[in-house]
Formats: structure tokens, sequence, C-alpha cells
């Protein structure tokens, strides 16, 4: 058995890992399915609209650079306007539900996949619990807007499959090359996965020299280019063929940078503390049991499934890289929205993975008895802070389901698409859209 799976093992000894893996599945299932209930049902339906209905306008005709969302790239437009083609029915938010879900669902497969390869299997169950939940409360309990339908929830597939292959491929030009396209994708849907981009040249550039390999640095680093620019480049044609990209640029450009600012530091508001803090309890269960040996290795600390070859301590200061580079594009943000934090969940949850893996294995160096005891009260804890932080995520499923109005929904809809749209910087096509 992995080093990493014998946690549970004490705790759940007359339950097969089947039955853990399907219990877990449940879980996640549960937790996506309030949180997309609480977020199409919001009270307050603004983004959700404002980008369904750009969605709708662009894949059809007439449409005008006036139709585009002024402070974000076209690519989730392009990437969900064409359910609006092939789906029965009125044209409605609610067209839009099976491509969310089928993104958001992706993302937490692929978000498994990089943890199993970190911590092992029954772990990656575990924290992709964890990512699920955090994800599903920031985005839904936003006090700002609904959370449905925003640009969170398109984004973090391409950027985890970005994760997944920087972990998992070797070489350099592969590696740069589908890192690059997958960023590149994740860049027209928002261009604040700049931070992940970042978070990859530098952790790269710092481990090529350290290894004085600066070579294969630099052509991972080129080689993420000519991907971002594979995936760009058929967007920017396709803006540029309608008579669009200039006044999409300009827009882009001007808004993004008025969306940040250097803000007054303050602590953050307890309820964007507590979706994390299960996983924060995972670091602090790693940490307290760790001080017992403080003279071995990071090695010997962190048992991972993967080669013993550095790459557990890569891939911690990558995640380490990452998580920075988030909390700063976090603190810049002008509005204090929720759904903003949903862009540090995953960091946060894989960093945690290390705390779990490093617990484990000294609950593993302690006699069976006390092993067992200590297994159970770390699964008991643990579960309870799961269920405090899911209980608001619950509550609002439940009380919004029952506002939620078929009829309303056609109409409205209907409604902002006759509705005119606001024109977005003519000077670059002469005052004409």
């Amino acid at each position: 058995m992995r080093m990493g799976d014998r946690l549970l093992s004490h705790s759940n000894q007359n339950r097969s890992p089947l039955a853990n893996a399907l219990l877990v599945l449940l879980l996640i299932m549960i937790v996506h399915g309030a949180g997309r209930v609480a977020a199409v049902c919001h009270p307050y339906k603004i983004d959700s609209f404002t980008y369904s209905v750009a969605a709708y306008k662009l894949w059809h005709t007439g449409a005008t650079a006036a139709d585009l969302v002024a402070d974000k790239p076209p690519g989730q437009a392009i990437l969900t306007g064409w359910c609006y083609r092939v789906f029965p029915g009125e044209p409605t938010r609610l067209t839009l539900v099976p491509i969310e879900s089928l993104f958001l669902l992706g993302a937490y497969a692929v978000f498994f996949l990089i943890a199993r390869r970190l911590y092992g299997s029954c772990n990656a169950g575990v924290l992709t619990l964890f990512f699920a939940l955090a994800h599903n409360i920031y985005n839904a309990l936003d006090f700002t807007t609904d959370g449905f339908d925003l640009n969170e929830n398109y984004l973090a597939l391409p950027m985890l499959g970005a994760v997944l292959a920087h972990l998992t491929i070797r070489s350099p030009i592969w590696r740069g090359l589908v890192v690059g396209v997958a960023i590149g994708v994740a860049l027209v849907i928002k261009q604040s996965a700049a931070g992940l981009l970042a978070a990859f040249i530098v952790s790269e550039l710092l481990a090529t020299l350290s290894r004085r390999r600066i070579g294969s640095g630099l052509v991972f680093c080129g080689m993420i280019v000519i991907g971002i620019v594979a995936s760009i480049v058929p967007v920017a044609l396709f803006l540029w063929s309608r008579g669009w990209l200039g006044a999409q640029f300009d827009t882009l450009f001007n808004q993004t940078a008025s969306h940040a600012m250097i803000p007054p530091w303050t602590l953050p508001r307890w309820y964007n503390i507590l979706p994390l803090m299960p996983a924060v309890w995972l670091v602090a269960l790693g940490v307290v049991l760790s001080k017992r040996s403080r003279g071995d290795s990071f090695q010997s600390k962190i048992t991972m499934p993967v080669e013993d070859d550095g790459s557990r301590r890569r891939a911690f200061i990558f995640l380490s890289f990452w998580l920075v580079t988030e909390l700063s594009i976090l603190a810049a943000m002008r509005k204090p929205a929720t759904h903003y934090y949903q862009q540090i969940v995953a960091p946060v949850v894989l960093l945690s993975g290390f705390g779990l893996a490093s617990f484990q294995y000294r609950v593993t160096q302690l006699d069976r008895a006390t092993g067992a005891a200590v297994g159970r009260w770390a699964c008991a804890t643990t579960i309870a802070l799961l269920v405090i932080a899911a209980m608001p995520l619950l509550s609002a499923a439940k009380s919004r389901i029952g506002t939620m109005d078929y009829n309303v929904e056609v109409r409205e809809f209907a409604d902002r698409i006759a509705a005119p749209t606001p024109q977005i910087c003519l000077e670059r096509q002469g005052g004409e859209l």
C-alpha cells in the first residue's frame, strides 16, 4: 500500500477502497450540485446574464463589437455560445448549465490526476473534495454577483491541464508546447491566467539554474510562447475578420487596469477563510507531527508516488510560486468579490497535500494502536471542518432552489437580448461598429 493511502486505512479498515472512492465521488457530486443550484438561483443575477447574452449574440448573425464583454477576452463566448445553436427550447441562461458543468467536472478530474501523481489515489480523492467544496463556496456564495457562468468556472480546466502537463511531461519541448496551448486557452477566457504563466516561467528558470541546465529552461519558455500564440492567434483572427480586434484590445487593456490597485493591507474576512479551513488543517497536522523529527530531510518527510529525482521539491516550489502570484492578483483587485478567491483554491489545496503526506508518514512510525487512534482523531476533526464549511453552501442551495421559474428565465433572457448594448471604444473603427 502506498504510504500516502494509509491514514484512511486506519479508520476505515472494514471499508473497501472502492467503497471509499464511491463515497468521495458521491460527496463531490453533491457539492457540485449544491454549488450549481445555489449559483443559478442566486438572488442577484448579474454576470450570468452578461456572459450568457454575449455568448448568444456572438454565435448569431448581426453581432457587433458592442456585444463583446468589454473587460474580458471573447474566449468564453466562443466556447459556450454554440450551445444556443444546438440545444432545443427557448434560449435562456439555463442553456449553458450543461457546458458549465462539463468544464467544472473536467477541472475536478484533472485536479484529481494532479493530486494522485503527488500523493496517491486515496489522498487525491480527499483533496479533490476539498477543491470542489471551496471552489463552489467561493463561487455560489459571492455577495457581489451570481456565481453561474463566471469566467473562473471555465478557467479552471485549462489552467489545471497546464499544471498536469508541467508535472508529467519530461521533454521540455513537448511540455512547454502543451503548457503554452493550455495557458493560451485560459488567457482567451480571462487575462488573470497570466499569474499561472508567471509561476511556470519563474519556477522553471530557477529549477534549471539549480541543475545548471539553463538551455532546457529557455527551450521550455520558448515553447510556451509558441503554444500561447497557437491558441490566441485563431481568436485574434476571428476578431480581426469582423473588424472588432482594435475595439476589443482597447477596452480590454484599459478596463483591466481599472480593476486593479494597490489596496491597504487588511485581514481577510472570516467567510473568505472558512472554505479553506479543511486544507489549512491538513497543513497544521503535518507541521505538528513533523516537529518531532526536525533532522529528517524534505524527501523523507514527504512520501509521494513520484520518482526520487527532485520532482517532489520542484513540485513544492512551483505550487508555492503559483500561490504567491494568485495571492498577488487577489490582493490587487479593487472589488471585494468572493469569487476572486477561486483562483487560490487549487494551489492551496495541492500544497495542503504535503501536510497530509507528512502527517501520514509520521503516523506510520507510531505503534499500531497509537497510530490508529491518531488517524481516527484526524479524520473526525477533518470531517467536522468539512461539514462546517459545507453548511452555508447546502443551506443556500436549499433556500434558493424554490425561486427558479423557467418562464421568468425565458422572459428575462429575451429582454436582455432585445436591450441595446453599450458601445465600446469606437476610435479604432472610425466611430462605427
